[in-house]
């Protein structure tokens, strides 16, 4: 009879036990680190969540063995949830470090303490996928130097002992070449934009290998840059010891951007065999001519300049 008494008396409380040990679920489960976030903590009864002596809200946190957060519970907020299908509370979650994390509860903090876990993987923090986040200047003319800095998060370019970039474009038009310099989130690009570079919107493309034996390591950010159309002088043509003037247009779009990337250009010069600054040039205005904004430049060409083909720039170039 006694032996009958401790098999039921041993299954009786292994019964017992099972029942107590309450699930509670968080919605959503997960997040990139870095980001606070609202989420529903449900659970089969409000009493989960409550001091058993004081009948007040029982300590939370979430733990991944090596952070403890403490998790405001709002349970006197109870409340049914159709989304979930279950009963619970909302809370705010604070930007928490990549891991998994169970869910605890200290329901008898008033005589001491007895935390227990509600689920043992209740919510996980993933780390921000490797990504470029922008580039500065985002904007150029054609035929314009630049140096252009590329920001990411969780990309180690100081690790990079070589990379290149391409910037794409649906008409299937591209410049491209080698990064410059290297650091521990961002790196830099010095080209000169050609002067026939199709405008609009490019993609940018920044990749490496970091081992031969290793695949390549490459990341795009979409509509990254803006290309837009270069100045065009009234005037093409000039003959040694001439005095020349005419006028530098292009459409607002063109002068933002020289005024985003430094500031409205203070002198243009022409680049070729040789090279020769404007003598005198006029302040910005509108030329009913054109139909346009831009500059009134005039050149004095010396006699013994050299013949050929020029670019005409600014002296921010």
């Amino acid at each position: 009879m006694r032996k009958f008494l401790l098999s039921f008396l041993l299954i009786t409380f292994s019964i017992c036990g099972i029942f107590a040990q309450s699930s509670a679920y968080i919605t959503p489960n997960t997040v990139e680190e870095n980001q606070a976030l609202q989420v529903f903590i449900s659970g089969n009864n409000q009493s989960q969540f409550e001091e058993w002596s004081v009948m007040a809200p029982a300590q939370l946190r979430l733990n991944d063995g090596n952070n403890i957060v403490t998790v405001p519970n709002n349970y006197n907020n109870w409340q049914w949830n159709s989304s979930v299908g279950s009963d619970g509370f909302y809370t705010n979650l604070p930007a928490m470090s990549v891991g998994t994390y169970a869910l605890e509860v200290n329901n008898c903090w008033s005589a001491g303490g007895c935390w227990s876990t509600l689920n043992a993987n209740a919510f996980t923090v993933t780390a921000i996928p490797a990504q470029i986040t922008s580039v500065s200047p985002n904007k150029g003319v054609q035929g314009e130097e630049l140096m252009v800095s590329i920001s990411g998060i969780n990309i180690n370019f100081q690790a990079w002992s070589w990379g290149n970039y391409s910037f794409t474009q649906f008409s299937g038009t591209n410049f491209n070449g080698y990064i410059n310099n290297f650091y521990t989130n961002s790196c830099e690009l010095e080209f000169t934009m050609p002067l026939n570079q199709d405008t609009g919107y490019y993609d940018l493309t920044v990749s490496t290998q970091l081992q031969s034996w290793l695949p390549t390591e490459s990341y795009t950010l979409n509509n990254a840059f803006r290309v837009y159309p270069k100045p065009i002088a009234t005037l093409n043509t000039a003959m040694q010891g001439e005095t020349i003037s005419f006028f530098i247009g292009a459409p607002q779009s063109t002068w933002d951007a020289y005024n985003a990337n430094y500031q409205y250009p203070d002198l243009f010069r022409l680049q070729g065999p040789s090279y020769l600054v404007c003598n005198t040039m006029s302040s910005y205005q509108f030329n009913p001519s054109t139909n346009n904004y831009g500059f009134f430049v005039e050149f004095i060409i010396p006699n013994t300049f050299p013949v050929g083909s020029y670019q005409l720039r600014t002296a921010l170039d």
